[in-house]
């Protein structure tokens, strides 16, 4: 039997936290994949292809959740990116999300505040959270594929 909730990856280091965290996203009906650091947390995100990442700032390893950050969007992943760190400090959240982050969310937090947050970037990454496929429009020769963002006009782009 296939599981067909989405998916999303949580990198976070407290098991405190994570399993809280995991408790209200199964509950909202998400699968979710753990790892506690930057290294596994890169991994996951290859293996399980999530719709959205939770990430922590303050990892142990060798990369930290802003290096994991950076290295997703400049390996071109657009998967949405929740930032869950404990700093709190403007110049922190500004480069969270300078560096690609759809969102920073500082501890303490409230676990239904947060879930509310994925859903919301969710509703704005063409129905990802759904399972479902931006749209491609037909209409005789002109196609509107809304996922790629491009206009084609028989073969023509």
């Amino acid at each position: 039997m296939t599981d067909n909730r989405p998916a999303i990856v949580l990198v976070e280091n407290d098991p405190n936290i994570a399993d809280l965290v995991e408790l209200y996203l199964r509950r909202d009906g998400y699968r979710v994949y753990q790892a506690t650091t930057g290294e596994r947390g890169l991994e996951q995100i290859r293996d399980r292809q999530p719709v959205l990442v939770i990430l922590d700032v303050g990892l142990d390893g060798d990369l930290d959740g802003l290096d994991v950050c950076r290295m997703l969007r400049a390996g071109g992943h657009e998967v949405p990116i929740i930032v869950l760190t404990a700093r709190d400090d403007e110049v922190d959240r500004v480069l969270g999300l300078e560096l690609g982050a759809d969102d920073y969310v500082t501890k303490p937090f409230s676990p239904r505040e947060l879930t509310a947050r994925v859903r919301a970037i969710l509703r704005r990454s063409d129905g990802r959270d759904r399972g479902e496929s931006p749209p491609v429009i037909q209409i005789g020769m002109v196609q509107v594929d809304l996922g790629r963002r491009d206009v084609r006009l028989g073969d023509t782009v």
